[in-house]
């Protein structure tokens, strides 16, 4: 997701909240235990003789919390806002990300009035009315999201009908802060639908389908063999339909039937893939996969 192993600037370009040259060694390594612990309702800290208040903000993660300086109006937000579309579901793993009450934690922010809005990733935001604009976009693109996705799902649609066809509108699609930097409204898509509802998509065929292995057999021997599905990856490769030419790789790997060969191609076909992605994480995925498949 943050590209650690990945070379800069030839691999790595930026991690979506930030530069890619930011150092990454000892990200994920472990977590320094809390001092004084910080209740539900919040609390009130002085130090330095700056007076503080802690406030609870469940967002990105359930116990997220922010910070509020009165005295200048400052609101430091941590990560429930950065000039991203947000990462509703992390690639990387992670457990259900409650959307509504991050949109709900939005509205919270923005009763604090704040003048400047510094978060935890990119660049403070500055000016009451930008703030309240900024947060208020944010919020109605995570609503947006759940609407679009909850009514795909009361209308019978499956989970990858909707990951394709849900959509920010344009007004909010165009902010430069809801570009797909760092999240990424395909997976926000899918994160909500499994996370409210589960895998089932509603289509009975999904109930107990074939193995990725005999799946693949009987579709290259539909295509007319191993022959045939491999020559349609190289027409996939130079019409530049990477996605394709992935998921016909795929079934030829899945059946055994490309040896080392198939692989070599496929990480070929993700650095080329890698090259049109704004998402640094799905980027980072497909360079990391390639070099994975490289070095066998």
């Amino acid at each position: 997701q943050f590209g650690i192993g990945l070379s800069y600037p030839d691999e790595i370009i930026g991690i979506g909240v930030g530069p890619g040259d930011r150092p990454l060694k000892g990200m994920g390594a472990g977590i320094m235990p809390p001092t004084p612990p910080v209740g539900g309702e919040g609390e009130k800290v002085t130090t330095c003789g700056i007076e503080l208040e802690l406030a609870m903000a469940p967002g990105e993660t359930p116990d997220h919390m922010v910070v509020w300086y009165a005295d200048r109006k400052v609101l430091f937000c941590g990560d429930n806002f950065y000039r991203s579309f947000p990462n509703l579901y992390a690639i990387r793993g992670t457990e259900y990300r409650d959307f509504d009450a991050w949109a709900d934690t939005l509205d919270q922010l923005m009763a604090f009035e704040p003048e400047v809005l510094a978060p935890g990733h990119t660049k403070a935001v500055t000016g009451a009315d930008t703030v309240r604009d900024v947060l208020s976009d944010y919020r109605d693109a995570i609503r947006h999201i759940i609407t679009e996705t909850r009514d795909g799902m009361d209308a019978g649609k499956t989970i990858d009908e909707l990951a394709h066809s849900v959509k920010l509108p344009p007004e909010l699609a165009e902010k430069p802060y809801l570009r797909e930097y760092y999240g990424r409204v395909e997976f926000a898509v899918r994160a909500y639908f499994v996370g409210t509802m589960g895998w089932f998509d509603g289509n009975p065929t999904s109930l107990s389908p074939l193995s990725p292995q005999d799946e693949a057999r009987r579709f290259i021997d539909l295509a007319g063999g191993p022959e045939a599905v491999m020559a349609a990856v190289e027409r996939a490769r130079a019409e530049e339909d990477y996605q394709w030419a992935l998921q016909l790789i795929d079934r030829l790997i899945h059946a055994g039937q490309g040896g080392e060969s198939a692989k070599a191609i496929k990480a070929l076909l993700l650095r080329m893939h890698a090259r049109a992605q704004i998402n640094c994480p799905t980027r980072h995925y497909y360079i990391q996969s390639a070099k994975d498949l490289e070095q066998g």
